[in-house]
């Protein structure tokens, strides 16, 4: 998942704005300069991008071109991402679960869809929100991901054929525009995803108005959850800051689910993790205790995929002593 790529000192934003996002204490170029293994090479481009921005200077009355012109000679200056090696790696034993449970029926995967709705209010420029929205899977490689016909391998394109969809609401009413999003909500978290052949994310901005955008992103829960759609989230408002000119906006270099991947299979083949496994086995040999909940209506006897999430706010005290209570159990909570 994305979020075990988490960073310890990661920001969430508490507001649905760009104005959430704080600057990190680690910057990276946007140029992406830094990523460049040949120190000489970078040199070189950073050498060409001052002589460009002293041409810019003297061209009085043509600064917006000439930009244009700089960010041109960057992007062909700087090289493409080389493959690596290895493309394809053993998935984990949860993945095989998530994998072979969805193969069972579109329903059943749908129901591991993960869905969030960000809005944004403010200077809203479709193109640069678009933009920043695609530059989540060039930092992730979970988002550009496909698993193998039996799940047991994952591999990672080195392009996302993951396209933003764009809904034009501005010229409708409020009631319409509440009636359109809800429905594209829905299609969103009940429609699958191709495992086997992906792209395994999907987003559509919703423009609603000259001063308010809403995105719907969704991912598979067998490549990301909660965690990493908080991840996805951080990255969609600080590139949409950098894309509106804000410099001090900065994300520092994101870890590779691959390589976390390969850490698990090396994990997988240790004493410490045999033993591990050994102790579980001794632990459980007669079966794992079953738990079950009271409901407030009856089960119906054919199994659905459909749910609902009900929001109930605890007071601080009772949370507190519930907290307290776990930590005498020696559980967490």
């Amino acid at each position: 998942h994305l979020d075990n790529l988490l960073p310890e000192t990661f920001f969430a934003p508490t507001e649905s704005s760009v104005e959430s996002i704080a600057p990190q204490e680690q910057p990276v170029p946007a140029t992406g300069l830094s990523n460049l293994a040949d120190q000489d090479l970078r040199q070189l481009v950073e050498q060409q991008g001052r002589a460009i921005e002293r041409i810019l200077h003297l061209l009085e009355g043509r600064a917006e071109a000439a930009e244009s012109r700089l960010e041109s000679t960057f992007k062909a200056t700087i090289p493409a991402e080389e493959p690596s090696e290895k493309q394809f790696f053993p998935t984990t034993v949860p993945q095989r679960g998530i994998y072979h449970s969805s193969l069972m029926s579109d329903a059943l995967s749908a129901s591991y869809n993960e869905s969030v709705i960000l809005h944004l209010r403010g200077e809203i420029d479709p193109a640069k929100i678009e933009d920043a929205i695609q530059q989540l899977p060039n930092r992730h490689d979970a988002l550009r991901s496909v698993f193998s016909s039996n799940g047991e391998e994952i591999s990672f394109a080195m392009k996302s054929s993951a396209a933003v969809e764009v809904l034009e609401l501005q010229n409708q009413n409020a009631a319409s525009q509440a009636r359109q999003l809800e429905g594209l909500i829905a299609d969103h978290g009940s429609t699958p995803f191709s495992l086997s052949e992906g792209p395994l994310w999907r987003a559509t901005l919703v423009l609603l108005d000259d001063t308010h955008a809403a995105v719907v992103l969704t991912a598979h829960h067998v490549i990301c959850d909660g965690w990493g759609l908080d991840v996805l989230i951080h990255d969609v408002f600080a590139f949409y800051s950098r894309q509106l000119g804000d410099a001090s906006i900065t994300l520092r270099p994101s870890n590779s689910f691959g390589e976390y991947l390969g850490f698990c299979e090396q994990r997988a083949e240790s004493e410490s993790y045999s033993r591990a496994i050994a102790e579980y086995a001794r632990e459980f040999q007669r079966g794992f205790p079953v738990l079950t909940l009271p409901t407030i209506a009856g089960r119906e006897a054919a199994s659905s995929f459909l749910a609902a999430r009900n929001e109930i706010h605890i007071p601080p005290g009772i949370v507190g002593s519930l907290r307290g209570w776990a930590g005498r159990q020696e559980c967490s909570f």
